[in-house]
């Protein structure tokens, strides 16, 4: 079982899937480039040709773990092998050893997961322990040295233990033929002599895949040429905000990290003019989260709310001793719960600060933290200093936004973060503070927009801070009968009669409370403005109204079987056809497996500039790969158990499998004539034909099932098979346009193309409509989206409305002229079948972008008077 979120999970697969285009391809620029939106593969000098891609994931949005699933795919995807080295390399050094400390513990699941895949041949070790790396332990384990690219980069090598030569590495290089010296000689720099008994050496032998967190503190010629140095297999940047010439292969949005219960969103954001003011509303809230975080405790588990504060510089009257003498001698806070934490003041205790014994709830500091630190329990941020200076923004925002236990709290207020500003301005500081998100927290500019919210004042304080409160809007359906609301409720409505009848209400009075919510609830007319009074609460204080925020439901039925009386939704059953190996086609042809003359995969010859024959990258990384391996594979037998171990295929009888596999080796062998030691060398060649040609049989076991399914009495579809919208909306990207959606189901649809943003207005401006969503695409959106099950896979139709009367409908756009692809044919077919399986109730729509409206027209029709 994956430790991973979905959305990490989704950039291991993402990595995997252009690992093997690679290889595919044999090529990691034409890979990368196949998307054609994407610019330019940029490769840097001196490593041309080599996998060097980058995933952008926002502050809080755990890196470390999709690194350490990611490992994998390095090695045996891309790299081809069982076992090497892995140079993971993070930004400071007590990053290293909180890495080094994780990657160690057996019982923490990112070591838990490479123990599985590497059948427990794991190492770990920091770049002192490297330099007594035993070859046997390097050819048999994943090795993992984690150090900072600090030590490594250096322009001068002399006196780094990492590039002297170390008699504790001499057996590495002991014994070398003549082909492997060539092949160590190759790429080495004028002067350089790669059999030397180095550590660097060593890796350059090993040909290591680089892991490079915080890459964006990476992107020098410097620390280009540090990894030249070691001839990697491959480098993984992972970075919120890459550098502008970084190859992003995909980036994560902060709607999927708040989906996942990553991140507390959005930033409330209060601006006061005066210091004293914003620290004295940051210990207000501190006080009032505190009291809910108390309230659900047993339940959510423990949780202290911490304000961190960033103090004026030098002799200002609010620096660091300023703000604690503030706090303690005029706001009496105990002196005990409050630390100074700047770079020559440290007064964290050395208590783990989310243990219920570490008494700190105010940190102060000027710029940053102790690196390293990270605590979900951070909250608000003050800002001291005018928000425009940027260093309190850059350094600790990031800080208040993890969640605590990565899972929403109870009380809705526990799972936002907080922001008081010193500012004249409140647009001045929430421009700063998305900038901030932007530019050091990996966010969407789009989404920053939206993450930054004004908070309002708490109504009816009379206090220091009230302000006017901002009016808010919103439009009835039906109307309000004012002369049901209690006065001090009535005298901040006002209501304007709209010309197609409905009203549009503008509400002055502040945050709206529970009781104002109750009597506005109770004077509306119209049931279809059942959820109104809900929507104008959240609307006055700021947060989102959209149907899934006020507690409204979107529940769809889709394809399912009725098994002795019960419906079962149409998901696993096909996966369950019953198949075997025992009488499929071992041979494998020439078509489905071929070793090309003089190396595995099409190779790339060139000449380069000063004459010389070179080879693709792929060619020499395989062929050194293969030259300094250790093979303990010296019969079919061995042969075909190490296919069976690595192709996982768990659908089938492991005996059944084994024997397949072996008649395989053995029909190549004898029939075609392949010697055993060469099969060994492009075993992942064959795995991956093997692979292909396993999965072609059950995809055709699959479909013979399917079909049986639908050809059955028990097909059709029930609503007691339902796939239900969740509150969250993880979207990979939002949409950039500025337009105030009604009927959305969730605050912003995700992004469209020009033709989508069309059908999308449209649907939103239906009165048959009651919500509508913009359908989430892929596997990794199955629990969040709306899908039908195909033979193979799944089909996740555009858009999926509910119109009124419990009627349904879904459309697929498709833009100009489609290709008639099995694939396209097999989703028009799935969709027509499942309106027809209830025509009275769902409506299934394959738009183009002539005839989009009138189809949805027609088919809104059709429903309404069915």
């Amino acid at each position: 079982m994956s430790y991973l979120k979905n959305y990490q999970q989704d950039c291991v697969d993402r990595l995997t899937a252009y690992f093997q285009r690679c290889r595919e391809l044999n090529d990691a620029r034409l890979a990368f480039l196949e998307d054609p939106q994407r610019g330019d593969y940029i490769q840097p000098a001196g490593i041309a040709g080599m996998p060097y891609v980058c995933l952008k994931v926002p502050t809080g949005g755990g890196k470390t773990a999709i690194a350490a699933y990611a490992v994998h795919p390095m090695l045996e995807v891309l790299g081809q092998r069982e076992a090497g080295p892995v140079l993971w390399l993070a930004p400071s050094t007590p990053i290293v050893e909180q890495t080094i400390e994780a990657l160690r513990d057996r019982a923490h699941p990112y070591r838990q997961e490479l123990d599985r895949v590497f059948e427990g041949r794991v190492t770990v070790c920091d770049l002192g322990a490297a330099l007594y790396l035993r070859k046997p332990v390097l050819d048999s384990d994943c090795v993992l040295i984690v150090t900072t690219i600090q030590a490594l980069r250096v322009e001068d090598t002399d006196g780094r233990k990492v590039y002297e030569p170390n008699g504790e590495l001499k057996h590495h290089f002991d014994g070398l033929t003549p082909g492997q010296r060539e092949a160590l000689f190759a790429h080495a720099a004028e002067g350089e002599d790669p059999t030397t008994p180095t550590l660097a050496n060593v890796l350059r032998m090993s040909r290591p895949a680089v892991v490079v967190d915080e890459a964006h503190n990476a992107r020098t010629d410097l620390s280009f040429e540090t990894l030249r140095r070691f001839g990697p297999s491959c480098v993984l940047e992972l970075t919120a905000t890459p550098a502008g010439d970084s190859n992003v292969l995909h980036a994560v949005s902060a709607a999927k990290l708040k989906a996942e219960q990553m991140i507390k969103l959005p930033v409330m954001l209060r601006a006061r003019k005066h210091a004293r003011d914003a620290i004295a509303s940051a210990v207000a809230k501190r006080k009032a989260l505190s009291e809910f975080a108390d309230a659900e405790r047993t339940e959510k588990g423990y949780v202290r709310p911490i304000v961190l504060y960033q103090a004026q510089t030098g002799k200002h009257e609010l620096n660091v001793a300023g703000v604690k003498k503030l706090l303690v001698e005029e706001l009496g806070i105990d002196a005990q719960r409050v630390a100074i934490c700047t770079g020559s003041v440290d007064e964290l205790p050395d208590e783990p600060i989310l243990s219920e014994n570490n008494p700190i709830e105010h940190i102060i500091t000027v710029q940053k933290l102790r690196e390293g630190w990270d605590c979900p329990f951070a909250y608000v941020l003050c800002s001291v200093a005018n928000l425009g200076a940027r260093t309190a923004v850059e350094q600790l925002l990031g800080r208040v936004l993890r969640m605590p236990y990565a899972r929403l709290r109870g009380a809705d207020e526990l799972n936002r973060a907080y922001c008081y500003a010193t500012s004249e301005n409140f647009q001045a500081a929430a421009n700063d503070l998305e900038s901030a998100l932007v530019e050091n927290c990996g966010f969407d500019k789009h989404e920053a927009r939206r993450i930054v919210r004004r908070e309002p004042e708490t109504p009816g304080t009379g206090g220091l801070f009230d302000e006017t409160p901002e009016p808010v809007t919103f439009n009835l359906a039906g109307g309000l009968d004012l002369a049901q609301l209690p006065e001090g409720t009535r005298e901040h409505l006002a209501i304007n009669t709209r010309a197609d009848g409905g009203q549009t209400v503008t509400w002055t009075g502040g945050g709206i409370t529970d009781t104002q919510e109750e009597a506005i609830a109770a004077a509306i007319t119209d049931a279809r403005d059942e959820r109104a009074a809900a929507r104008l609460r959240r609307r006055s204080w700021n947060e989102d109204d959209a149907p899934a925020n006020v507690g409204a439901t979107f529940s769809v039925p889709t394809l399912a079987v009725r098994e002795e009386g019960e419906w079962f939704l149409l998901d696993d059953q096909p996966l369950e056809a019953e198949w075997s190996l025992a009488d499929a086609n071992h041979q494998l042809s020439e078509s489905e497996f071929r070793i090309a003359s003089g190396d595995n995969r099409g190779a790339r010859i060139d000449v380069n500039q000063s004459g010389a024959v070179t080879t693709g990258f792929f060619q020499d990384l395989d062929q050194q790969v293969h030259l300094f391996e250790r093979s303990g594979r010296d019969t079919s037998a061995k042969l075909a158990n190490w296919l069976d171990r690595i192709i996982r295929e768990t659908s089938l009888a492991a005996a059944d499998k084994r024997s397949y596999l072996l008649q395989v080796v053995e029909d190549l062998i004898e029939r075609r004539g392949f010697d055993l030691p060469e099969l060994d060398r492009h075993r992942h060649m064959l795995k991956d034909a093997l692979s292909a040609k396993i999965a072609a049989l059950r995809l055709n076991a699959e479909t013979t099932a399917y079909q049986h399914l639908l050809d059955g009495d028990g097909f059709g579809v029930s609503m007691d098979c339902c796939i239900q919208f969740p509150v969250s909306y993880p979207a990979d990207r939002l949409c950039g346009v500025n337009f105030d959606w009604q009927k959305h189901f969730y605050p912003t649809p995700a992004a469209m193309n020009n033709d989508e943003f069309e059908i999308a207005k449209y649907l939103d401006s239906l009165p048959q409509v009651l919500h509508w969503v913009r359908n989430l695409e892929g596997e990794h959106h199955v629990n969040n989206a709306f899908w039908l099950r195909k033979p193979h896979g799944r089909f996740f139709p555009d858009f999926v409305a509910e119109l009124v009367g419990e009627k349904y409908l879904v459309v697929e756009f498709k833009g100009g002229h489609i290709e008639q692809t099995p694939d396209q044919q097999e989703k028009r077919r799935v969709g027509e079948m499942w309106a027809a399986a209830s025509p009275d109730d769902l409506g299934f729509v394959w738009a183009l972008s002539e005839d989009w409206q009138e189809k949805i027209d027609t088919e809104v029709r059709r429903l309404a008077n069915g």
